[in-house]
């Protein structure tokens, strides 16, 4: 994981069962990755950064097992922000692209019926506020990045192999 990427993935398949995988993993958080708690819901494994060290960009580690019929154990992971975060920014791209797209739509519906209006200075504040907001999340996600890489070097430790990210 060297470079930063928009909720980074992996996937990969082992022989160890998911209840293995899911007891070798609580035993590592209790003992030594203790900084990190986690749930277990239904073949979702999600792991999170848990007291002081938790701030409002700590990442966690969704983790998706699924057995396949040769006897192996599908394993996905999505590193994340906290959903809440996630949804945030989501909704607020959309709402700044969908003001751009009204008001560009009624500035042109003037302007074809040569009526000359004031609203064009918005289009350009509305993509500034875009950028700040995309400049705010990548800082976001470097402050976030040392927590993602020991989620990521915890992840390594339980299942005893090396992980590549996609």
């Amino acid at each position: 994981m060297t470079s930063f990427r928009i909720r980074p993935r992996f996937r990969f398949t082992t022989t160890s069962s998911p209840e293995q995988i899911k007891g070798e993993m609580k035993k590592k958080l209790t003992t030594t990755h203790e900084s990190f708690t986690f749930k277990s819901v239904q073949g979702h494994f999600i792991v999170k950064i848990k007291g002081e060290e938790k701030h409002y960009w700590s990442p966690h580690l969704h983790l998706v097992f699924e057995k396949l019929p040769e006897g192996k154990t599908l394993i996905r992971g999505l590193y994340g922000p906290n959903p809440n975060i996630w949804t945030l920014f989501a909704l607020s791209y959309a709402a700044i692209l969908l003001s751009i797209l009204f008001i560009g739509i009624y500035e042109s519906a003037q302007y074809s019926l040569g009526i000359i209006t004031s609203f064009s200075w918005a289009i350009p504040i509305l993509l500034g506020m875009g950028l700040l907001m995309y400049l705010v999340s990548q800082f976001g996600q470097k402050l976030g990045a040392e927590q993602t890489f020991a989620l990521h070097h915890f992840l390594e430790d339980s299942l005893h192999q090396h992980i590549d990210i996609e």
